[in-house]
């Protein structure tokens, strides 16, 4: 449920917005109705609030303070003003603080109600493309990694308008300049980690181990894939390629207590001769 603050300094509009209007049946819930805005920044300070409905003419602080407070706290609270028609000269300043709505009084609970309504329609759209990016943020590491086993394997076509071909181009694989060469690297260790610690423990100190070497390639640039559990393919290209496996092999070396193999394959030209190299 999305949490709504109220604040109106006039107790019979404060009690009516409270009793009258559907707060559960929108999919909201109230957790606070104050009568001034002192009040409403202390529960802004303790509670989640995703929308604001305040009286713009209020005393000591005015609906238009607690609103820009409100917005330097949380900046994506949506505020819903009201106010009497004498006050309506406000509705431009209100409306440049990214007010969602200006329902006047004495106030309509259906016009309130349409408000709340559109607001909690843009809080769900916006949650939905939080989780749509945040499950492409999830998923591309995921995507990479099995495009470049295609790569390796030689499963892709570099056919331009086949979609593979268009997301290894859109990773930078296309354009990756010869000579090229595949690295690979195994653990060695792994097999005789589990009579010792257990399968639990021997798994965290694999994964441990395989961060290291993910951080460690991907800092020298490199574009690298998991091929198993315990082994790691990584493209060595360019001119620093001999420079860059050194580097590699130094930085495991140092910061890694296991035995780890590399596999080196020939030198190719191009990114369409890699499976060769592996």
């Amino acid at each position: 449920m999305y949490k709504v603050l109220l604040a109106d300094d006039e107790l019979l509009d404060l009690e009516g917005m409270k009793r009258f209007i559907p707060w559960q049946d929108l999919g909201l819930e109230v957790v606070g109705a104050v009568s001034n805005g002192f009040l409403a920044c202390e529960v802004l300070e303790q509670q989640p609030v995703d929308i604001l409905v305040t009286d713009v003419n209020m005393p000591n602080m005015s609906g238009l303070e607690l609103a820009r407070i409100a917005i330097e706290r949380k900046p994506n609270v949506r505020i819903i003003f009201v106010s009497g028609y004498q006050d309506f000269h406000y509705v431009r300043e209100a409306l440049s603080l990214k007010a969602c709505n200006y329902v006047l009084k004495p106030m309509d609970d259906e016009e309130l109600i349409a408000s709340l309504v559109a607001i909690t329609g843009e809080l769900k759209l916006e949650a939905r493309q939080r989780e749509a990016e945040e499950n492409y943020l999830r998923m591309k590491p995921m995507a990479k990694n099995d495009l470049l086993i295609r790569l390796l394997e030689g499963e892709l076509s570099w056919d331009p308008a086949d979609s593979l071909t268009r997301l290894a181009s859109s990773y930078g694989l296309d354009s990756l300049k010869g000579p090229l060469r595949v690295a690979v690297l195994e653990i060695d260790d792994f097999k005789w980690l589990r009579p010792e610690h257990g399968e639990e423990d021997a798994a965290q100190k694999l994964e441990m181990c395989l961060k290291h070497i993910y951080e460690i390639i991907y800092s020298n640039g490199l574009h690298y894939c998991k091929l198993s559990r315990n082994r790691i393919a990584a493209l060595l290209h360019g001119e620093g390629r001999a420079r860059s496996l050194e580097e590699i092999r130094g930085s495991i070396d140092s910061t890694i207590s296991m035995s780890i193999t590399v596999g080196l394959g020939e030198e190719v030209l191009s990114p369409t001769q890699l499976p060769a190299s592996f």
